[in-house]
């Protein structure tokens, strides 16, 4: 089971820091976690971060996303295949979470999606509740 690394409650389209807890030689302590699903509601799956790549995903201004979490593929966005997405995260300086839109290139979707299935110990568990309520 997942350690979080802050006091919030996990939930679809949130960004979760959470602690590697089997790291491998030149792993990185401190992964971030994210819950996702596909356009139509269906796939719902774990993404997995390194904090850098997490924190240096392109946003995107001009476009409100309806459901954090939820996966819009293949945009094109400065000529490339993009897919677009809610987020929210804990912002340590403003003291609240805030939500903003970002664009995931196909290649680090398929790299958060593999290093997720690699390391299912630091995938965050939902309650049944929380479940629901996505």
């Amino acid at each position: 089971m997942a350690k979080l690394l802050e006091k919030t409650k996990v939930a679809m389209g949130r960004l979760l820091r959470v602690a590697n807890l089997s790291p491998r030689f030149g792993q990185n302590e401190v992964m971030c976690a994210l819950n996702v699903e596909d356009q139509d509601g269906s796939n719902e799956r774990w993404l997995l971060f390194t904090e850098l790549e997490a924190f240096r995903l392109p946003k995107v201004t001009g476009i409100q996303l309806a459901k954090p979490g939820r996966l819009y593929h293949h945009h094109k966005i400065g000529g490339k295949g993009r897919s677009l997405l809610s987020v929210m995260r804990y912002d340590r300086e403003e003291g609240r979470l805030v939500r903003y839109g970002v664009a995931l290139s196909d290649t680090l979707l398929r790299r958060a999606e593999k290093r997720a299935a690699e390391n299912p110990e630091d995938i965050p568990e939902k309650t049944r509740v929380e479940d629901l309520l996505d």
